[in-house]
């Protein structure tokens, strides 16, 4: 009998195949991180939206831009110390988000344990789906006496990768203008601190806007935009550097705009970075001419994990994409409300 020989693949024919194969993948590959990063992108700018949306529906319903966050002094019984709201928690009725504001007491601080059980919630509205750690717990550390009646003590909720944009520090360095005497900056972002309360306004020194007096446009002005990550601290390389050796944990506490529910996260008054982003926190790189994606650490910036630049929500109720490529001035002229500059967007 004649023996035929069985059809097959030789050992060649096979890793010629595999070969082939690998280099398919790898060409793929950049091709799917590609489509998800541009879908973590869309996800994050729609946050944002929402956010602005909302901004408008309370503006709407209290006459004027929600507060950057809130301040009561105390008022016994009722009130028995001083109490303070971020502009999230006031957001959460228009964000779908009710029975959570609900259940905040307003009347109590945000460390009394019924009010903590409402800021641990995991908000996905407050979270970037680049950022990475998104269900991170957030706890700091705030001390007595931040604001007058404030009792001291920690804060523990939920993380948000967005923050108000209340200011500019260092305001004449980024117009390229040295000031004699130095300039503190300029502080009138369009969500400021507010109270209900007339002379704990004057002490603050607050002002609330409304669209009307936003007279840089509202399409030309940031209302809220990323600041991802915190509390955790990352620079320009997205390189991981906390937890941060020697650093005081008062200055984390009030500086850092973590947590949705934390009044402090209003508290964004922004005094640039180094440009390559490194040791942003220490006292010879505390400050400099650049202001997104160069460090998430202690107001220095806005940051992102997208490639390129940040998303923001403007006033006007849009989302804009900031390109880590503009420069400091237009960005400067973007977060004032009434600085009567000319924002130009790429």
């Amino acid at each position: 009998m004649v023996r035929r020989p069985r059809p097959g693949f030789t050992l060649i024919e096979l890793l010629v195949v595999i070969a082939i194969i690998a280099i398919l993948i790898g060409l793929l590959l950049p091709a799917v991180q590609k489509v998800r990063d541009a879908a973590a992108r869309m996800s994050c700018s729609n946050n944002l939206k929402q956010i602005g949306l909302a901004c408008h529906n309370y503006h709407d319903a209290y006459n004027g831009m929600p507060p950057a966050w809130l301040y009561e002094p105390p008022a016994p019984p009722t009130r028995p110390t001083a109490t303070a709201v971020g502009w999230g928690l006031l957001l959460l009725p228009y964000l779908e988000q009710d029975p959570v504001y609900r259940g905040y007491n307003q009347d109590l601080n945000m460390f009394d344990t019924a009010n903590q059980a409402m800021t641990l919630s995991q908000l996905k509205l407050f979270k970037c789906p680049a950022t990475p750690n998104g269900d991170r717990v957030v706890e700091l550390p705030i001390p007595p006496g931040v604001l007058p009646g404030m009792p001291g003590g920690t804060f523990r909720g939920g993380p948000s990768d967005y923050s108000a944009t209340t200011g500019i520090r260092n305001w004449c360095n980024f117009m390229g203008t040295p000031c004699d005497p130095p300039d503190i900056g300029q502080r009138w972002g369009a969500l400021q601190p507010w109270s209900t309360t007339a002379a704990a306004v004057a002490a603050l020194g607050a002002r609330r806007f409304t669209l009307i007096t936003i007279t840089d446009g509202t399409s030309n002005t940031i209302l809220v935009s990323e600041v991802a990550g915190t509390p955790d601290v990352y620079n320009r390389n997205r390189q991981k550097i906390s937890p941060l050796p020697g650093a005081p944990a008062p200055i984390l506490a009030v500086s850092y705009g973590a947590g949705w529910a934390n009044p402090y996260n209003g508290e964004n008054w922004l005094s640039g970075s180094p440009v390559d982003g490194n040791n942003p926190h220490t006292a010879a790189g505390s400050s400099g001419p650049c202001l997104i994606n160069c460090s998430n650490y202690n107001g220095r910036g806005l940051y992102s994990f997208h490639s390129g630049g940040v998303n923001a929500a403007m006033a006007d109720g849009s989302v804009k994409f900031l390109r880590e490529s503009m420069a400091t001035r237009q960005l400067a002229f973007a977060i004032t409300a009434v600085g009567g500059e000319i924002f130009t967007h790429d």
